[in-house]
């Protein structure tokens, strides 16, 4: 059976579940006599964090597991590299290092491979390159001379 609590203007409220503690109590009061008794409930609801669907929890917990999208797809590109390269041993000295909002940064060993990336004939051969095993995800490309 649900217990009841007085309000400060002495009517009986029912109460559902268990018993508030002293600063939840504490709440409910100050919220009652600033915003009367028939509204303290709308404004506590108000208060509360809305719920969340378990599949969207879940689905937030699994990314941070498997590291989200862009990690697999980044994954998905270091393990293919050799097939991205093609042979080409100038590619096979690069590396893809991260993939943010669809730029994925690829690590160049000195400022010469740099500077020869940097051509759109080459980069877009790349990006070309990769875009096959990246489901369409990698848009751009950022090329960087290692630990920068």
């Amino acid at each position: 059976m649900p217990t009841s609590h007085k309000t400060s203007d002495s009517t009986i409220l029912p109460r559902r579940g268990p018993k508030p503690s002293a600063d939840k109590r504490e709440k409910e009061e100050l919220v009652t006599d600033f915003f009367g008794a028939g509204n303290q409930y709308a404004v506590l609801a108000g208060m509360h964090p809305q719920s969340k669907r378990v599949s969207d929890l879940v689905g937030k917990f699994m990314d941070k597991i498997q590291g989200g999208p862009e990690e697999r797809i980044l994954g998905e590109v270091q393990a293919n590299w050799k097939e991205i390269a093609n042979d080409d041993e100038s590619i096979l000295k690069l590396r893809a290092v991260r993939l943010v909002r669809g730029t994925m940064t690829i690590e160049v060993p000195d400022a010469t491979l740099l500077y020869v990336f940097q051509q759109p004939r080459l980069k877009s051969l790349l990006l070309e390159r990769i875009g096959k095993f990246s489901q369409g995800e990698v848009r751009q490309l950022r090329i960087v001379v290692k630990g920068r």
